[in-house]
This record gives structure tokens, C-alpha cells and sequence, in this order.
């Protein structure tokens, strides 16, 4: 009798809770590679998801996500995260968001606990990482560990761009930049025959 008031006293105080959230649409898939649709709420301080999934919610740790997207309505933007287990850059399993997708990706992950729901106020709250090859990097490593990779790929483009955009190659913007123009000549269509 004591352990079923406990349930529903934990009930009735996530209920209330839940109601104050701002919830998503969105999709998680687990690591069991199900694809779960439904509203969810991210929450960064604690690399944990809520989704609301036929009529019940359901708490999803990192560790049993494969990865997420939902339309933030308050940024205006598409998220997606992957989830990344215990390595040297994390304590424990964390989600991280994709900020630049491609062959080469920039992923941020939030710094500490910001606000009550995990949120962060802007770019600077969070800890930039490089993911090229399967290997992690972080931001500041770039110009020694990634862009030889980027120069490597497609000299004659990247120095030219560089030299175009009168790029400096010590500022964070330079690795946006520069990781944006490499992926965008990786999906740049080649000519399979030429033209005779």
C-alpha cells in the first residue's frame, strides 16, 4: 500500500512538471535502433530526453539513445544529437548536438549546468569538438590535427578559399568556415566522363 502512494504521488508531481516544459515534436531512436515519434523535451544538464509516445512518457538516459532530432520553436532551427559513450571527453555517456553535419562534423556539447531546464543563453556555454576519421577532437586542436586533413582533401580549393576570404587561421570561425567549404566540395557533383 506505502509503495503504490509513492507511485502516484511521483506520478502526480511529473504530471505537474511535464506540463510546464516546452515540449518538441520530434523523433529518438534508441539503441535498439527503434524509431520512437512523439513530443519530447531535451534537457542538456542531465543528457536525458522526455517523450510523450503513445499517451504515456517515458525517460531516455544517453546511454539508451542512439540519437534525436526535434524543431526547437524557440531558435527557430532543427536539432539533431547522436549520443557518444564514456571516451576522454566525456565522464559518462553524453549526447552531443551536431552543429555542422558532413563528412567532417562540428558537435557542441553544454559546459555545465545552465539554467533549471538545462538550457544554455548562447554559443559560448558550450565545449566544441571536431569529428572527422571516427576521432574526436576539440575546436582549439583544428588548425594542428584537422586542417592537414582539409588541405590533404582538396589543396588547390582550400588555400584559394583561405586566401579569398582572407581566413584567419587561429579564431574558431576559421574551423566553421573552413569544415563548411570541405564538406560542401566532398558533396560537390565530379564529372564521371569528360566532354569531348
Amino acid at each position: 500500500m506505502r509503495q503504490i502512494f509513492f507511485i502516484v504521488v511521483l506520478v502526480q508531481s511529473l504530471g505537474g512538471f511535464c506540463q510546464e516544459l516546452i515540449w518538441e515534436s520530434g523523433v529518438l531512436i534508441t539503441k535498439n535502433n527503434e524509431v520512437l515519434t512523439g513530443s519530447l523535451v531535451y534537457h542538456a544538464a542531465h543528457d536525458a530526453v522526455l517523450l510523450k509516445h503513445n499517451e504515456k512518457v517515458d525517460f531516455y538516459p544517453a546511454h539508451k539513445i542512439q540519437s534525436l532530432r526535434f524543431y526547437d520553436s524557440k531558435a527557430e532551427i532543427n536539432r539533431q544529437f547522436v549520443s557518444f559513450e564514456k571516451n576522454e571527453f566525456f565522464s559518462a555517456n553524453a549526447l552531443v548536438e551536431i552543429v555542422i553535419n558532413g563528412s567532417v562534423k562540428i558537435i557542441r556539447r553544454l559546459k555545465s549546468r545552465i539554467d533549471e531546464l538545462g538550457r544554455a543563453n548562447d554559443a559560448n556555454d558550450f565545449e566544441y569538438y571536431i569529428l572527422a576519421n571516427a576521432k574526436i577532437v576539440r575546436l582549439e586542436k583544428f588548425k594542428a590535427k584537422i586542417l592537414p586533413i582539409l588541405l590533404e582533401a582538396h589543396s588547390f580549393e582550400m588555400k584559394n578559399f583561405i586566401e579569398q576570404e582572407s581566413i584567419d587561421l587561429n579564431t574558431k570561425v576559421a574551423a566553421f568556415s573552413l569544415i563548411k567549404e570541405h564538406n560542401r566540395l566532398n558533396t560537390k557533383p565530379t564529372a564521371i566522363a569528360a566532354i569531348r
